[in-house]
Formats: structure tokens, sequence, C-alpha cells
């Protein structure tokens, strides 16, 4: 499947700020950032109610600024992301409802030392990787009501001790809700409500001054959002998957300033074997 995912415009809290805002307490402000994820997974199923995975990200980041000065300037990070292994199991199963329990590892592929060229390691979000294993659990619950598909899910991503350059990012809890329909012949649609809890940086980076730009303060990267999505799918007799989501916050709150998330696209395939 392939990601992307556009943020741009300042945020403190739920309230918006401008450039000139964030030059009072940086140097330098962020204008935009583009992130785009290809990501390359497998699945086999080891037995009848258990599941095990692997999941490899190649991600492109690109953020612009503006220092006080008035110029203007880019930023781009490329490469390997995180590896993700995981496992999942069924754990009750009653007419149409399932429980699924999931346990997955992210282990510190990803570089955390990324300079775009410059020679100084850029700033937390501009890496590829977290530089810790970090643990992610999850529950599924998955039912039927008439001929309408439901499901809820939590998840989290638990940071485990401190990278190599002196931070550990922060933990985060994700909680969604959805319900799809067959449309027409193999077509389905789901629309759904996301919820994503992510906290501050703990520790730092002593390479980067927290006053040069936001995005290099550890303390400011606290986010909480909501999203809307809705996913178009088409699903072959023989289980192959052909789907497009489309997602678009309609809460933030942020420690900021920090920059807002527009909107994220994810299309894919799933081929089944």
């Amino acid at each position: 499947s392939h990601m992307r995912m556009e943020m741009s415009g300042l945020r403190d809290g739920t309230d918006g700020k401008s450039i000139q805002d964030a030059h009072t307490t940086h140097v330098v402000a962020p204008l935009n950032m583009t992130t785009d994820m290809t990501m390359l997974g497998a699945m086999i199923g080891a037995t009848d109610n258990v599941t095990v995975g692997v999941m490899v990200p190649h991600i492109r980041k690109k953020m612009d600024h503006q220092h006080r000065n008035g110029n203007r300037f880019e930023r781009k990070a490329n490469g390997l992301g995180d590896v993700k292994v995981s496992a999942h199991a069924k754990v009750y199963e009653a007419g149409s409802a399932q429980y699924i329990v999931g346990l997955g590892l992210s282990v510190p592929t990803g570089s955390i030392d990324e300079d775009g060229g410059t020679g100084s390691r850029l700033p937390y979000p501009m890496q590829l990787g977290s530089g810790t294993y970090d643990l992610q659990p999850s529950l599924t619950a998955t039912g039927k009501v008439g001929e309408t598909g439901i499901g809820a899910q939590v998840a989290a991503t638990i940071r485990t001790g401190t990278n190599d350059n002196g931070y550990t990012l922060g933990d985060e809890y994700k909680a969604s809700v959805w319900a799809s329909r067959k449309i027409h012949g193999g077509w389905h649609g789901t629309i759904s409500l996301n919820a994503l809890h992510r906290g501050n940086i703990e520790g730092a980076d002593s390479t980067l001054n927290p006053n040069m730009v936001p995005t290099a303060d550890p303390n400011l990267q606290m986010r909480n959002q909501v999203d809307v999505g809705a996913e178009v799918a088409y699903i072959t007799e023989k289980n192959h998957k052909f789907f497009m989501q489309m997602r678009q916050p309609v809460y933030q709150n942020l420690k900021g300033p920090q920059l807002e998330s527009d909107w994220m696209v994810t299309a894919g395939v799933r081929l089944a074997f």
C-alpha cells in the first residue's frame, strides 16, 4: 500500500497560529510537511486462529520552513522505516462476533541520524524511525448488524528504553470504530471514526536546539486528533482486495506551535494466496 499525508499551518491547543506567532518564540517556523510511505507486508496463518505478519515501510519526508529573515528552505529525508512484526489471535467467536488480540514489535531499522545533506541532524519529525524497540498491543472486535459489518479497535505503541541519540518518542494510543457495507457486486464501502493521542518526547537529542524551530523541541510534540475516514474497496472472488481510503481530521489539539494535519490518503492491494 501507499500512504500520503499532508500537513500545513500551525496550531497551539485548538487555536490556529500564524508564522509571525511562531517567529516570536522560534527563529524558524515550519510551513508544511509531506510524508509518503510505501508499505510492503505479508501475513500467514500459523494456525486456524493465529496469524503472523511482517510489514516493511519505505518513507519519504519533505518539510518547508521560513526563517525570521524571510528566507524559505526545504529539508528532505528518505529511506527504510521501522520494520514491524506482529501476531494476531482470535480469542473469542460467537455468531458473527469476533475478538482478536494482537501484539506487534516495531524494530528500530529506521534511521534517527538523518541530516538531509546539511551535516547536522534534522528535527524529530523528520527522522525515519524511533530508535527504540516498540511494543504494539491491540484489541479488535468485529460483528454484523443485519447487512452492515461493524468493528472497533484500541491499539497502542509503547516505546521501550532510550535511543542512541538520548530520547524516547512519545507513546501513542489509538481508538477506531467503523461500519462497512457491500455496495454492489465486489464493491464495499466503509466509514470510520479514528482517535489518536501521542505524547511528548522524553529526553532530548543534544545536537538539536529547541529554540531554533518548534520541531526540535521535545516538549512540543504532543497531539490529540480525531479523524473521519471513508474507504472504497473492491474484493474479487479469489479474495484479492483493492482499496482506497481518505482520512480528514475534524479535531486537533496540539502542544504547539505545531503543524496541523490536513488529510491522509492510502491506496493499496492485498493479494490472497
